[in-house]
Order: C-alpha cells, then structure tokens, then sequence
C-alpha cells in the first residue's frame, strides 16, 4: 500500500497538478520528437525532496531518531528517487515507478531482516 500511496502523490499527482511548472509555456510549446531528457523538472525536484522528507521516520535506530541517520536516509531516498524513479516513472509510468518502488521496498525489508537475524543468532 506505502508504494502505491507514495508514487500516486510524488509522481503522479505533482506532474499532474503542474504545480512547479510554467503553464504558458507548457501551452505554446510545439510539440517534439520524445528525446532522452537528461535534467530533472522542477515538480521532479521538488517530489523527490518531500519524498526524501517524508522517509526520516525511518531513520529511528535503538537510540532514537539520529541526526547522521537521518541525514543519510533523507539522502539516499532523494538520490534514489532522482536517479531511479524518476527515470522509471518518465519511461514505464506510475506501473513502473510503483513495480520499482515494491521492489526497492522488498530489497530493504529483507537486508533488515537477514540483519536482525544474524544480531540474534551471535
């Protein structure tokens, strides 16, 4: 439920509102030939920055919320966002960032598990 949720409002719902964009210039622009696009938008930007903040709740460790810990994850979901769904979003759309999103999700679920069970098992 958390990908579909998550990819809904910072994917679909920021491109689809046009929030951060020029509506003027989203109206004359000609249409061209889809080409590899090699910068962000700036509803790109700013979804992956509220999807970074969102995920610091995640960040909590045995001694509470860490400042480095969470620094380090509001960092790698912001790169991870950028770098990877964004790019699965423009290319496959919401179905593929959401596939992605269960993926990552599912990767992360297990590393935490296999940890916890090697901390139990010493």
């Amino acid at each position: 439920v958390g990908p579909i949720t998550e990819e809904v409002l910072y994917r679909y719902f920021f491109e689809r509102m046009g929030l951060f964009s020029n509506p003027l210039k989203a109206r004359f622009k000609r249409k061209k030939v889809a080409r590899k696009q090699r910068s962000f938008k700036p509803w790109e930007l700013v979804a992956s920055f509220f999807f970074a903040i969102a995920h610091i709740s995640n960040a909590r460790t045995e001694a509470g919320l860490q400042v480095f810990v969470a620094l380090d994850t509001a960092l790698s979901n912001l790169l991870f966002s950028l770098w990877v769904l964004v790019p699965i979003y423009r290319n496959a759309g919401l179905a593929g960032s959401i596939g992605a999103h269960s993926l990552w999700n599912s990767i992360i679920l297990m590393a935490h598990l296999c940890s916890r069970f090697i901390r139990q098992s010493q």
